[in-house]
Parts: structure tokens; C-alpha cells; sequence
């Protein structure tokens, strides 16, 4: 799963799980150190293909940023 910037995994303890970027580069490296791993990711938004044991998913990467506001009464 991937959301604001982050990648999750489930049961997949001890694995090797890599993101390439849309020319097949390597662009990040994790062991995956629990059943249940979350981590920030580093990158652009944009589209990447995760790689972990023998799954592989195209996912779309988005960052988001809170812009605030003044003067204004909410």
C-alpha cells in the first residue's frame, strides 16, 4: 500500500523490498524488518514499481504538504 509518501508491506518479515523508478532504476533498498512495515519513501511523486519476494506492484506515489492560512476565521 502506498499513501502520502509512505509504503506499507504485511507479511514479508526478513525480505528484500525494492523500488525502481519508471526506467527500471533501483531508487530505494529495505530489509523488511517486521510483518506489519511502514516507511517513508524518499522520492518524487510519481510512479514506481515495488518488488518484494515474488510480488510486484505498480504504485503511484503522492506527497502531500499542509499549506496554513491566515486571516481567516474557521
Amino acid at each position: 500500500v502506498a499513501e502520502a509518501g509512505k509504503i506499507s508491506v504485511k507479511n514479508y518479515e526478513g525480505e528484500t523490498l525494492n523500488v525502481y523508478d519508471i526506467a527500471g532504476r533501483i531508487v530505494e533498498t529495505v530489509t523488511v524488518p517486521s510483518d506489519n512495515f511502514t516507511f517513508d519513501v524518499n522520492l518524487s511523486s510519481g510512479v514506481y514499481v515495488v518488488k518484494v519476494a515474488n510480488k510486484v506492484v505498480k504504485i503511484r506515489l503522492l506527497k502531500f504538504f499542509f499549506i496554513g492560512f491566515t486571516g481567516c476565521d474557521v
